[in-house]
């Protein structure tokens, strides 16, 4: 005869205490891991970001390459199955194109040759539903991802920050930009955030410049044509990096 009550067996030959092991819950990935520091990347120009570094290998866990037939962007992972870009890398395509043709890379930081930790395929698409594609306002755009990713310790979504209109919230703050390009490796930049007024005030770029706009500003650094979605990130209080914008526009000394 025998029976199990509350962690204890009790048969013919007594009393045994048994002891039942719940294995813990993985411990919760935490968004914006990234440089514990903000990286000193003043450099000479370049042909990649121009004024850019080579990132260090997984430094940058939420960053994403983005194929779609003939365009390819960066992006960040915002979720483990939702990608945030430019919208711009997806206009004047149907869903049927990018669902045939998309591949997203991610834990990616060579991209010749590709050393992704994994791909995966756009199953959805949502473009900003006041983007001007002659203004670049609204520049933005969320993709699905067909199979959620494997979040690890090289593989991580980037912060959100809180919801505000302030275009000059984040104005004087350091931030990076980051980006392949024509680069085979990941590039990052270091820019400062300028008050959105000073881009208004210029005559060649002030069409392209709206209330939400966040101007970087640098004389340096800048993006390339394929660094178009790639994120521009601040590094929290804490140490965890936020995505604050994402890289639209770019014109001699500043960019959107």
């Amino acid at each position: 005869m025998m029976f199990n009550a509350a962690g204890f067996n009790v048969g013919e030959q007594g009393v045994k205490q048994s002891i039942t092991t719940t294995p813990p819950a993985p411990a919760a990935i935490q968004c914006g891991r990234g440089p514990a520091t903000m990286p000193a990347v003043r450099s000479p120009i370049n042909e990649r970001i121009i004024g850019g570094v080579s990132a260090k290998k997984n430094a940058w866990p939420f960053m994403v390459y983005v194929s779609v037939t003939s365009k390819q962007c960066g992006g960040v992972l915002i979720s483990d199955s939702k990608v945030l870009l430019a919208a711009q890398c997806l206009e004047r395509l149907t869903l049927f194109d990018t669902l045939l043709s998309s591949t997203v890379s991610i834990g990616v930081y060579s991209i010749e040759p590709m050393d992704a930790q994994m791909t995966r395929r756009i199953s959805n698409i949502i473009l900003h539903n006041q983007y001007n594609a002659a203004t670049f306002d609204n520049d933005i755009a969320i993709i699905t991802l067909d199979v959620p990713v494997v979040l690890s310790k090289t593989v991580v979504p980037v912060c959100l920050p809180p919801a505000s209109t302030d275009p000059n919230q984040y104005a004087d703050q350091d931030a990076i930009i980051l980006g392949w390009d024509a680069s085979e490796v990941l590039q990052q930049g270091k820019v400062k955030i300028a008050l959105n007024s000073d881009c208004k005030n210029m005559p060649s770029i002030s069409p392209y410049v709206s209330d939400t706009t966040i101007c970087l500003s640098s004389t340096t650094v800048f993006p390339c044509t394929y660094d178009m979605g790639g994120p521009v990130v601040i590094q929290s209080s804490t140490g965890a990096w936020t995505v604050v914008g994402i890289n639209s526009y770019v014109t001699p000394g500043k960019l959107f």
